[in-house]
């Protein structure tokens, strides 16, 4: 019976992605850093189809649902610390300081959308995103 229970315990997590929903899975970088935390997003060009996403943390996602094959409009966001420290400012007391961020995009920026094509035995993929000027006011 244990033999029969592990048996079926190996199929079901080997047939995970047999009904062609393949596992996506990637790394996201600021130039040249891992982000912090962001997030990535899958959507089919044409906006009819199932969308997915995932949290991007210390560099990574994974897509828990998968995605069918195809091309996908992808759209990434993340944050960096700098390594530095800034003051905080309100609500928090003077002399408060945080880690300084830099964040893609910009406060009041969209990020430019990436077109990807998500096919069986590819390698993981990588989103080396770079920094860009602040929005002009």
């Amino acid at each position: 019976m244990r033999h029969c229970a592990f048996g079926c315990l190996a199929m079901i997590l080997l047939s995970g992605c047999g009904d062609g929903w393949i596992p996506v899975r990637g790394t996201v970088t600021l130039d040249g850093k891992p982000v912090d935390d962001g997030s990535v997003s899958f959507q089919p060009p044409d906006g009819n189809g199932p969308t997915a996403g995932a949290s991007v943390k210390a560099g990574q996602f994974e897509v828990l649902t998968g995605l069918k094959p195809g091309t996908y409009k992808v759209t990434v966001r993340g944050v960096v610390k700098t390594g530095r420290q800034q003051p905080a400012g309100p609500p928090l007391p003077p002399g408060t300081m945080i880690d300084e961020m830099v964040m893609y995009p910009p406060t009041g920026q969209n990020p430019e959308p990436v077109t990807v094509e998500v096919k069986v035995g590819e390698p993981p993929l990588t989103f080396d995103l770079k920094s860009l000027p602040p929005a002009k006011k």
